[in-house]
């Protein structure tokens, strides 16, 4: 390989540069100061000439503290906008993240009557009453009074309100409340779903006060003679014989009055206000049950102003993803955050499966007092104003301190952004502080390291893309493979200034030989040599056939074998680089590159580049492949 070509192939690897000078259109505005000519020296003198007319103090003085003046109102307006953007937006992922507090707890009692309902659905008892139900046997009195009490412990155990146990006829075999048995049983058709879809299904439902009547379940202390808001669990019973559905399990838990659902979410975050609604079919908006926390106690079951259905409407519409807005709860401003849940969950195997398939109808509520916000913004404030008395107490000494410390600072990074819009990637802000500049200045370095970032991957992925095409470029339209492969292990040979290149070929034993080297002189060759490796067959081939890459920085302290180490040695391998073959996605050989001089931390550009150039390596092999074996068959007829 000749110089001119190396300095080609270095040329190319070089960093494009993706920053370009933008064209600036410069605007001068050009000030003309109008004389005015006394019309008498005992006329009234105009504004312009008062000032003139002052001692270079009082200029001095009046043109610092309108300056700083107008600085700091400047400063204090930018500076409180941006707290309150800033603090608005923590408050609302702070409100999200609060309201998954009401989401755990909304979900924790449905998971537990899940669990336990799961292990019951395989009960003997439950499964015989089920089974002799459905072959339109009569239980015993035995037999109902075992079920009914076992329906009456879970009912006890996970604190619910509903256990029955149905039949595939949608009737009541046994429950733990009143007795029902016979009655039809199908709600909101979560059983009919069980049937068809043997899963568990999870639920929240709104059951009507005559369905309540007909159960009598234990109600919340209070609730009488309205609808209520139930998180249902369906569970199939499957007969273990035939592994048939012949029954379904549900459990039922009314949500209204429910305090711990909401309580938890205040008791994590100090206060607030909590809530579960439930949306009628005619669209209204009910309270469940809600908790507002004040500074003594909490007021139970406060509802939201009217304005709050509109928050509670985009809850229901966004298909579960949490929704925001700010309201005002009587003197006190809340960030609120609303989400609705699932009107259907599948427990499949380990995993739940949320459907939103239409519209929901619970919709869990959280809102954040914007106290801290608020005292926040009023502290500033007097801090504000205090630096306004201040800089008009001592305006000299507070000019320079503001020069050196606010206008400075502004000035440095704007210097730096526009030397970085003009292509110096190099350029960095100046940290000067801990105050909102510096802040900004450490921003505005994390965000010109994250874009120089991915500068360099993209200038990479155009160094291995014109890298990939100048290597292939060398034996394309060769159906030779050995001018292939030693066309291939030269190119990257110089590419990547690696001491060895070379292609190793298997045979059907997975035992293989160099058969392509590009390597420097003061090395020893491995053209030609057979290296056998006892574990490679069973540890490697299906990882490579995979696509696999191994980038070793230093053989001694990457876990190698000895007996491999000792194969590298004699070819003095300090660090490799290994990429695979492929043809036909069958494994031909390996495409290494040794440093022999010390380890070396292999780049990422570096093994990017190897995986690629292997790639078209392997097509490049087939073609030349498919080509001989037709050569060799048109050569064969021709003979016959």
């Amino acid at each position: 390989m000749d110089k001119n070509h190396i300095a080609k192939l270095n040329n190319n690897s070089g960093s494009s540069s993706y920053l370009q000078n933008e064209s600036h259109q410069e605007f001068v505005s050009k000030l003309t100061q109008p004389l005015h000519e006394m019309n008498s020296p005992q006329g009234k003198p105009s504004l312009w000439q008062w000032f003139s007319n002052l001692s270079i103090s009082r200029k001095q003085i009046i043109a610092l503290l309108a300056s700083e003046l107008i600085s700091i109102f400047g400063i204090t307006l930018v500076s409180r906008f941006l707290i309150t953007s800033n603090l608005q937006a923590i408050l609302l992922e702070q409100a999200k993240s609060e309201l998954a507090y009401t989401d755990m707890a909304y979900n924790i009692k449905v998971n537990q009557m899940g669990f336990g309902f799961r292990g019951q659905s395989d009960n003997t008892a439950i499964i015989r009453a089920t089974r002799l139900y459905a072959s339109g046997e009569p239980l015993s009195q035995a037999l109902k009074t075992d079920v009914k009490q076992i329906l009456a412990n879970e009912v006890k155990a996970i604190n619910i309100e509903y256990a029955t146990l149905v039949g595939k006829d949608y009737k009541i075999i046994a429950n733990a409340n009143a007795e029902r048995q016979g009655e039809f049983f199908n709600p909101d058709n979560l059983v009919s779903e069980v049937f068809s879809f043997p899963k568990q299904i999870k639920a929240s439902r709104i059951v009507k006060w005559a369905e309540l009547s007909r159960e009598l379940p234990p109600l919340p202390k209070g609730f009488r003679n309205q609808d209520a808001l139930i998180r249902y669990t369906v569970t199939p019973v499957t007969d273990p014989q035939s592994n048939v559905v012949i029954g379904a399990l549900v459990s039922g838990d009314i949500v209204n009055g429910k305090e711990k659902i909401v309580k938890a979410t205040l008791d994590a975050n100090n206060g607030g206000y909590s809530a579960i609604y439930y949306r009628q079919p005619t669209g209204e908006f009910i309270l469940a049950k809600s908790l507002l926390g004040g500074e003594s106690q909490n007021i139970s079951n406060f509802k939201l102003p009217e304005e709050s259905k509109s928050l509670l409407t985009a809850a229901v519409t966004s298909e579960g993803k949490t929704v925001t807005a700010q309201m005002q709860i009587g003197e006190q401003s809340y960030t609120m955050a609303a989400k609705a849940v699932p009107n259907k969950i599948f427990q499949a195997d380990d995993e739940s499966i949320g459907s939103f398939n239409k519209q929901p109808v619970a919709i869990l509520v959280r809102g954040t007092p914007e106290t801290a916000l608020n005292q926040l913004l009023e502290n500033s404030f007097w801090v504000q104003l205090l630096s306004i008395i201040v800089a008009v107490t001592i305006i000299l000494i507070w000019a320079l301190i503001l020069k050196r410390t606010i206008i400075k600072p502004i000035e440095e990074l704007q210097q730096t952004a526009i030397k970085y819009a003009r292509g110096d990637r190099a350029a960095r802000a100046k940290v000067f502080a801990t105050d909102e500049i510096g802040q900004l200045a450490v921003t505005f370095n994390h965000l010109t390291d994250k874009i120089n970032q991915q500068f360099n991957k993209q200038e990479d992925e155009v160094k291995i893309a014109k890298l990939v095409q100048e290597i292939t470029a060398r034996y394309r339209g060769s159906l030779n493979s050995l001018y292939i492969l030693n066309a291939a292990v030269t190119s990257l040979y110089l590419a990547i200034q690696a001491d060895r290149v070379l292609v190793y070929k298997f045979d059907s034993k997975w035992q293989g030989q160099v058969i392509a080297e590009a390597v420097n002189p003061e090395f020893p060759a491995s053209l030609g040599a057979e290296i056998t490796d006892p574990c490679f067959a069973e540890s490697y081939v299906e990882k490579y056939q995979k696509g696999r890459v191994q980038a070793i920085a230093n053989i001694y302290t990457s876990g190698l074998t000895n007996c491999y180490i000792a194969e590298l040695e004699q070819f003095e391998v300090k660090a490799n680089l290994v990429a695979p073959i492929l043809i036909n996605n069958i494994l031909y050989g390996l495409l290494i590159a040794h440093q022999c001089s010390s380890p070396r931390q292999w780049q990422e550009f570096e093994i990017n580049l190897f995986r690629q150039v292997a790639i078209p390596i392997g097509y490049s092999l087939e073609q030349a492949s498919l080509i001989e074996k037709i050569n060799n068959a048109s050569s064969v007829a021709s003979q016959i």
